[in-house]
């Protein structure tokens, strides 16, 4: 497994921040040059922007149609290098203590999942999954986990996501979050080993001014983004439920 990591190339700085936490790993580091958004000749044929703007509520934010477009750049370089998994890190992660092992005592149980992703900048309702050792599991989201700062695939995942999400009309970290809707499937770590330092994006940078008035996202944004947690809460309240028997049932022997 390598550790694809993307990069503009004016952020020389940020890429040793990178290379120094990619050690900790013992992983060979291959660079993504990211997509500078700002830079795309717009209309962009992978960029879907009346989509966006139903699903978000704002006007285009360049740098995260750059974001969105260098992920899968990620996830094709990995597809070539034929290796069975792959670690997409953002040049701003830094891993915790025990992730090494963590992350190589997850990789035993790859069958059960096809992404895990190691970073979420919120905190989300995670039930608990498998345990790995004393101090990780593994565990099904309940709720939307935002942030791509770290996440490890399969080739299918790679696969479906390249197939499903090639044209941007969410931000990336909402599109991959949608596993269920593009055939496979994701497990986050428990607790996340993985996160970003807080440098400053240019995503962030001035982002409210982008949004429509309130009254006009409501008619698009909110009902939506309510299908969605519905969709999500179905989809994964049988398999929680199906655990919680097999626990009562393994207990009661």
């Amino acid at each position: 497994m390598k550790a694809y990591v993307i990069n503009l190339a004016c952020r020389e700085d940020r890429l040793q921040l990178a290379v120094d936490s990619v050690k900790k790993l013992d992983l060979e580091l291959v660079r993504i040059e990211a997509v500078l958004g700002r830079e795309l000749e717009y209309p962009h044929p992978q960029f879907d922007e009346s989509g966006y703007i139903r699903r978000q509520g704002r006007r285009r934010v360049d740098a995260e149609v750059g974001c969105y477009l260098s992920h899968l750049l990620a996830l094709e370089t990995f597809l070539k290098s034929g290796d069975e998994h792959g670690l997409i890190i953002e040049d701003d992660v830094d891993f915790r203590p025990g992730a090494k092992e963590a992350i190589a005592r997850s990789v035993e149980y790859s069958h059960e999942w096809d992404m895990l992703r190691l970073s979420s900048v919120n905190v989300g309702t995670v039930y608990s999954w498998i345990a790995l050792n004393e101090n990780h599991g593994l565990g099904l989201p309940i709720t939307r986990q935002k942030g791509a700062g770290a996440y490890i695939v399969n080739r299918h995942a790679a696969q479906a996501m390249i197939k499903h999400l090639g044209k941007m009309n969410l931000p990336w970290d909402h599109a991959f979050d949608l596993e269920w809707l593009h055939g496979f499937r994701t497990l986050h770590m428990r607790p996340y080993v993985a996160f970003q330092r807080g440098l400053t994006t240019d995503i962030q940078n001035n982002i409210r001014s982008h949004y429509f008035p309130a009254w006009q996202r409501y008619w698009t944004v909110f009902p939506y983004r309510s299908c969605l947690e519905v969709s999500r809460f179905l989809h994964r309240a049988p398999k929680i439920v199906a655990g919680r028997l097999k626990i009562a049932a393994y207990r009661s022997r």
